[in-house]
C-alpha cells in the first residue's frame, strides 16, 4: 500500500473497465424494485457501485470475486460483464491483510509461531551453554600474552586438553591467552602460537575452527608455531585439518617449533608426550601434561539379541541389538550417528556408527573383532540381558540427501550406516 501511495506501483485505477451505457432515457428504478439483486447472496458480493442518480445512462456495478456485472439501472438485465484486473485483486489482499478483515487464520499462525519462543530461547540458551568457551584463571590479554592457544573444537572435549595446557604454562611462569581458532587475532611478534585442532568426521574443520584458514592471512605476530591434531584412526582423513592448519602456517612464513602433534581418541599418553617435546623449545625445563578425558555422560543399554557370524577373513564378527532398560528410553538418534562406548577396562569411548534407526526400538551395532581392541573383544564377549554404558554423539554431516538421487557405496568397511 504505500508503494501504491508513493507511486512506485501502480494500483490499478487508471486500469478501469469500459462502461456500458443504459439504453433507457427515463427516471431509474429504484434498487429494491430491481429483482436481479434478489438472487444475489449478500456473502457473495464484494462491492457494489450505484450509477450518478441524475445521470441517466449510467450504471450499476456490481463485483463478486473477480467478476465485474453492469446491470442495467432500469431493467435489471447484465449488459455486460468482465474480469477485475489483477492490480486491482493483488491491491484488495494487501488492504485485507492491512484492516486485519478475515485476519483468524494469520492470528492463528502468528498465535503458533509466538509460542514456538520460548522454546528456542531455551534451546537456544543450552546451544550457547554447551558451545560456551572456558576461561580458566590467570589468562592474559592476547597483547601481552608469551604464548596464544587456539582451540578449534566440535563436542568441546579438545577445550579440555586446552585448559590444562593453559594452566600448566601459567604455573611454568609463561603468560597464556586462550581463545577460539575461529577469531583473528594480533599478536606480538616474539608470541608462540599454540593450535589445538579437532578434525571432525572425515577430514572436516569444526565448527569452532571452520572460519580459521580463512582468517589465517589477517593474523598478525606469533612467528613460531606448533600444532596438535585430534582425530580417530578410524576415519581415513585421520587428523586432515590439522595437517591443513600446519602448512597453512609454514606457508604464512611462521616457523614451526617441531613437527605436528597428534593424539588419536583422546588419547591421554600422546598428550603427556607431547608436551615433553614442545617443553624444549619453549625454554621449559618440564611440561608436564597429565590431563585425562572425564568419562562422558552415558546411559545403560542391555543387550537384546545377538547374530553371530564369521568374517571373509576368519575374523570374528557379530550384530547386536540394545535396547532401552524397562522404563527407560533410547536416545535419540538419527541414520549416520555414532554410539559412544566406554568399556569397563578403558575410560575412553570408543564411537560405532549405527546400524539402525530409531523406530525400529533398537540401537544396532555391526562389530568385528580386532586384535588387541579392548571395546571389540568386550562387546563380542556380552551374552543377552547384560548391559553397557553408551551415549549418542551426533553427526550431522553424515546425513542421507532428502530429495536429491543418492548413491551409496559400501566397499567392505561402513557399512553400518548404509543399513540405518
Amino acid at each position: 500500500m504505500s508503494l501504491v501511495s508513493n507511486g512506485l506501483v501502480p494500483s490499478g485505477v487508471d486500469d478501469t473497465p469500459e462502461y456500458p451505457e443504459t439504453l433507457t432515457q427515463a427516471d431509474p428504478v429504484p434498487a429494491a424494485e430491481l429483482a436481479v439483486f434478489d438472487t444475489i447472496a449478500l456473502s457473495e458480493l464484494t462491492e457494489l457501485s450505484f450509477p450518478i442518480w441524475s445521470d441517466w445512462w449510467d450504471v450499476y456495478v456490481l463485483r463478486q470475486g473477480g467478476t465485474l456485472s453492469f446491470i442495467d439501472r432500469h431493467s435489471g438485465d447484465i449488459l455486460s460483464q468482465e474480469s477485475v484486473p489483477f492490480l486491482t485483486r493483488a491491491l484488495d489482499l494487501f488492504t485485507l491483510l492491512h484492516t486485519g478483515q478475515g485476519a483468524s487464520p494469520w492470528g492463528a499462525i502468528a498465535g503458533l509461531i509466538s509460542l514456538s519462543v520460548p522454546f528456542f530461547t531455551v534451546t537456544g540458551f543450552i546451544i550457547w551453554l554447551r558451545r560456551r568457551h572456558p576461561k580458566p584463571r590467570g589468562m592474559v590479554s592476547l597483547a601481552n600474552a608469551d604464548v596464544v592457544i587456539l582451540v578449534g573444537s566440535e563436542t568441546g572435549t579438545t577445550w579440555g586438553f586446552a585448559v590444562h595446557l593453559a594452566q600448566q604454562l601459567r604455573d611454568a611462569g609463561k603468560a597464556v591467552h586462550l581463545s577460539g581458532m575461529n577469531k583473528t587475532c594480533h599478536m606480538r611478534e616474539d608470541a608462540t602460537l599454540l593450535l589445538l585442532a579437532a578434525t571432525y568426521g572425515d577430514g572436516t574443520p569444526p565448527s569452532g575452527a571452520a572460519q580459521f584458514l580463512e582468517r589465517l592471512p589477517g593474523y598478525q605476530g606469533g612467528q613460531h608455531f606448533a600444532v596438535l591434531g585430534f582425530g580417530d584412526k578410524a576415519f581415513p582423513a585421520y587428523c586432515a585439518f590439522a595437517i591443513n592448519c600446519q602448512n597453512a602456517l609454514t606457508a604464512s612464513g611462521r616457523t614451526s617449533l617441531l613437527p605436528m602433534g597428534d593424539i588419536n581418541r583422546r588419547s591421554a599418553q600422546a598428550f603427556t608426550a607431547w608436551g615433553h617435546k614442545l617443553a624444549v623449545p619453549l625454554g621449559l625445563n618440564s611440561l608436564v601434561l597429565d590431563y585425562t578425558p572425564p568419562r562422558p555422560k552415558t546411559r545403560q543399554l542391555e543387550l537384546a539379541e545377538r547374530e553371530d557370524f564369521t568374517g571373509y577373513d576368519g575374523t570374528a564378527s557379530a550384530i547386536l541389538r540394545f535396547r532401552a532398560p524397562k522404563k527407560r528410553r533410547l536416545p535419540g538418534f538419527n541414520a549416520g550417528d555414532l554410539l559412544g562406548i566406554v568399556p569397563p577396562q578403558d575410560p575412553v569411548a570408543r564411537l560405532y556408527s549405527l546400524a539402525s534407526s530409531k523406530r525400529e526400538g533398537m540401537v544396532e551395532l555391526c562389530v568385528a573383532s580386532v586384535k588387541g581392541g579392548i571395546c571389540s573383544n568386550y562387546l563380542l564377549g556380552l551374552e543377552p540381558g547384560q548391559q553397557i554404558d553408551a551415549y549418542v554423539e551426533h553427526n550431522p554431516d553424515f546425513r542421507p540427501a532428502r530429495r536429491a538421487p543418492t548413491i551409496m557405496i559400501g566397499a567392505g568397511t561402513g557399512i553400518a550406516p548404509l543399513q540405518a
